[in-house]
């Protein structure tokens, strides 16, 4: 499990940490902060398992305390050993303003689904955006995604946060949902 800690939301020192639940264990093990920097606030931690490489991915915002979410930064850390460890791997994407909030999904192809919203310029405002990968793993940088920023135009209304989800009726089918600005 990861999520963000600290005295709030956007201030400085919140940190991503992190707790496993070890097969037929009852017991979470102690946490432990992963992603800390002051005078930044950490948040949204997503976790994805990519089962073609072994590797846990956790990937979470980064921006300056206090900041609101426009400059938000994405950053991965990686673990080959189900999360006893973990490598920073440092910045993931180049555009900033990129929110976090929902899992990836894999899509019927092999290829991998990212719901986000972006806050940056990119978007004039908040606007849901999806990624795609190339592959069936997860791309070492940001690069190796095919990204969609919908505009109010695209979509006819103003959302934010995409949730999405394969369908266990259709494995065919992921619908989306979105929260209403």
């Amino acid at each position: 499990a990861a999520w963000f800690g600290g005295k709030d939301e956007e201030a400085s020192g919140t940190a991503i940490v992190v707790s496993r639940l070890v097969n037929g264990s009852k017991q979470w093990t102690n946490t432990t902060i992963v992603a800390q920097r002051n005078g930044y606030a950490n948040g949204n931690p997503l976790l994805f398992f990519d089962s073609g490489t072994g590797t846990l991915h956790l990937w979470h915002t980064q921006v300056k305390a206090e900041a609101g979410e426009e400059e938000a930064e994405i950053y991965r850390l990686k673990s080959h050993d189900a999360g006893s460890s973990w490598s920073d791997e440092g910045k993931y994407f180049d555009d900033s303003g990129i929110y976090l909030r929902n899992r990836i999904v894999r899509r019927s192809d092999g290829k991998l689904l990212w719901p986000f919203y972006s806050t940056g310029k990119r978007s004039n405002g908040k606007s849901p955006a999806f990624a795609w990968s190339r592959g069936s793993t997860v791309p070492s940088k940001g690069e190796g995604w095919t990204m969609k920023f919908m505009a109010e135009s695209d979509i006819g209304a103003e959302l934010e946060q995409p949730t999405c989800w394969r369908q266990p009726h259709d494995m065919d089918t992921i619908e989306c949902y979105f929260r209403d600005c």
